[in-house]
């Protein structure tokens, strides 16, 4: 039966489909059943859980994607269409994915998901799970021949150390017929070998509330707080990018969601809703705040710190970086002919701070 007065085009995931289909355990993987959506990764056993996809759909953009949690619209605005933050995925009772034909109420036209949280009922309910696996668990496919062309100074290529994902929610009535509410907690942790052989650790944890009340029989009222904080110890970490080179990153994301419904005659009701969402992440240098940015070699040459010893060229140096007045940029009488060797020599202070941009969201 076809429908003329619905114009959007929504796939919507149920918790059956979502417990059941064998996949990795995020929004990003079921985006790639949705017909219509193009992902750019697959993500095998959860190792890319960390990190968060880019996908499109009928010729949108990237940025215009937009992601909500019970109506309420969570889209990073500082790295427009992605996420503010990861979720346990145990805790959606549905997903909501609409690719075209939206209504006034969304903004862009690009990719819009919309997560339906579970909720407390008169039945109480409840689940959990451990999942595992380390290295010793996957299979190789590198040919022999290509496997120290391309997998690394190990030869085993990019791959997990280990994953653990665990958690439990929980839901039922506080009085019956009255009172209801719900909870539930997910703790995801990946830890993958890169190319250098080098750790890159991911840290997910994730809190979710939902209480709800019947006051009359024409008034009812909820609440829901989510609270979701990525840790990742190595971002950016490459065979150019050695540990104490990379990035921590940390910073929680929190959602406050109050609602209300009531009921007026047969053929009018009114619903009020107040939502506040607080997010933001920062990066912290793994090597320590106190790591000099800039260092000089023999030859008075400034290097960015982190340069792969004896096979990089001379690197430009980002301004934001800073100079060394003695030794920071390459002087006039520096011969143009000196060898290309880097030699690590007396760190040189930084004069001007980063750039006051935000990074964009991984």
């Amino acid at each position: 039966m076809i429908n003329p007065k619905n114009t959007a085009t929504t796939t919507n995931v149920s918790y059956a489909e979502l417990q059941r289909i064998p996949s990795a355990r995020d929004p990003w993987v079921v985006l790639q059943t949705v017909p219509s959506v193009v992902v750019d990764r697959v993500n095998v056993g959860g190792a890319e859980s960390g990190q968060q996809s880019n996908y499109t759909a009928k010729g949108a953009v990237t940025t215009e994607n937009t992601w909500s949690i019970d109506g309420i619209p969570i889209t990073d605005m500082s790295a427009l269409g992605s996420s503010q933050g990861y979720y346990d995925f145990d805790m959606f009772q549905e997903i909501a994915v609409t690719t075209g034909g939206a209504d006034a109420q969304s903004a862009t036209p690009g990719v819009g998901l919309n997560f339906v949280l579970k909720s407390g009922s008169n039945t109480p309910h409840g689940s959990t799970r451990v999942y595992f696996e380390n290295e010793s668990m996957q299979s190789k496919n590198l040919p022999e021949e290509l496997r120290f062309l391309l997998g690394g100074t190990t030869g085993k290529g990019n791959r997990i150390d280990e994953y653990r994902d665990y958690g439990f929610e929980l839901g039922g009535p506080l009085f019956r017929d009255r009172l209801w509410a719900w909870g539930a907690f997910g703790k995801t942790d990946v830890t993958l070998l890169t190319l250098a052989n080098t750790p890159d650790r991911t840290q997910l944890e994730n809190y979710s509330f939902k209480a709800t009340g019947q006051a009359t029989r024409d008034l009812r009222g909820s609440f829901t707080y989510f609270r979701g904080e990525k840790l990742k110890f190595g971002r950016s970490a490459s065979p150019a990018r050695p540990p104490e080179t990379t990035w921590n990153q940390g910073g929680p994301t929190e959602v406050f969601k109050g609602e209300a419904n009531y009921v007026v005659g047969n053929n009018l009701f009114v619903t009020g809703r107040y939502a506040h969402v607080k997010g933001g992440f920062f990066l912290t240098p793994q090597g320590g705040l106190d790591t000099k940015l800039i260092f000089a070699d023999d030859e008075g040459i400034g290097r960015a710190a982190g340069t792969n010893s004896g096979r990089t060229a001379r690197s430009r140096i980002p301004r934001w970086m800073g100079t060394s007045s003695a030794a920071g940029t390459r002087s006039s009488s520096a011969s143009p002919t000196a060898p290309r060797t880097w030699t690590r020599a007396t760190p040189c202070p930084a004069t001007a701070s980063p750039p006051a941009t935000r990074p964009t969201r991984a």
